[in-house]
């Protein structure tokens, strides 16, 4: 089996991170230091990589450091390492575990359809954020990712005090990693269940974008709108336009592959906002969410 460390390496993550004084020139033209401030330093080439200056305070943590307490679900089978990211400059880590499905109640199927499911550590060097967990869904039927709608398994810690004991009591709640997805089925099982026509689809995808029929809005945001609501009923992606399901869908599609004519967003940038909970991608989801709960309450 391949290490924590070999896996790392292969994906250019196998480095530590220390704070290095931060330091400026002042009106005589010397390099003086900040007081109270540092930079985030990588060790593999000794570039800073936090967006910011970070104060005494602020405690360090890495991609090797990060993936330690989560070792015992690797040597239990439960997951398997997959996917390492570096985003925003290197300032945002990313490590991503696919999850065993033969290891979860109905093979790990969420209301009924197939997905695949993976557990993913978010590690944001300075500049907010913290170190977070979190389980990542992906619609095998139409190719959608969904990173928010599995809020039993998330968790944020702050990069202050002792982030190591923070962090392995964090991931005592992975230990029951089938009672956050089974939650995760059920909450997809209740959308399925809520009944919506299509002008009940279309008010809530205005709202979910904040406009109103008839408002002036940009044709940035008019086209990404009409995207969603061709989606709520797009059979091609498996959604009917009858449920609240369909609406989630639609969300979440027009996340994964919806792109505005002439955009040059990249690869990596759709995906880190989809997976960082300050992206809009992750935030329209959440929202989403919310809103479904609302309906069904």
């Amino acid at each position: 089996m391949t290490t924590m460390a070999e896996f790392l390496e292969s994906k250019g993550m196998n480095y530590t991170v220390a704070k290095e004084q931060a330091v400026r020139v002042n009106s005589k033209g010397e390099v003086v230091p900040i007081e109270g401030q540092f930079n985030l330093v990588r060790s593999t080439d000794e570039e800073v990589i936090s967006p910011g200056s970070v104060s005494e305070r602020y405690s360090t943590t890495w991609p090797i450091k990060m993936c330690e307490p989560i070792l015992p679900l690797v040597a239990e089978g439960w997951i398997t390492q997959d996917k390492g990211f570096l985003f925003k400059r290197g300032s945002y880590e990313v490590v991503s575990f696919e999850m065993n499905s033969e290891a979860l109640d109905n093979g790990g199927k969420i209301a009924g359809e197939d997905w695949k499911l993976w557990v993913s550590l978010h590690n944001h060097q300075g500049g907010g954020g913290g170190l977070k967990g979190s389980i990542t869904g992906f619609r095998v039927v139409c190719g959608n990712t969904a990173a928010a709608a599995a809020r039993e398994a998330c968790f944020t810690i702050r990069h202050t005090g002792d982030i190591d004991e923070n962090y392995k009591w964090a991931i005592d709640r992975w230990q029951k990693l089938k009672v956050a997805v089974k939650k995760l089925s059920e909450r997809m099982t209740i959308f399925a269940d809520l009944t919506l026509t299509p002008d009940e689809a279309v008010a809530a995808l205005h709202t979910l974008y904040g406009v109103k029929v008839g408002d002036e809005i940009s044709t940035r945001t008019e086209n990404e709108l009409n995207f969603a609501i061709a989606e709520f009923a797009n059979p091609r992606r498996g959604t009917f336009g009858r449920t609240g399901l369909d609406l989630y869908n639609a969300v979440t599609a027009t996340n994964s592959h919806y792109s505005p004519k002439a955009s040059k967003e990249t690869e990596n940038k759709r995906l880190a906002s989809l997976y960082d909970a300050n992206g809009t991608r992750f935030k329209l989801e959440d929202a989403a969410v919310s809103l479904l709960e609302a309906m069904v309450a």
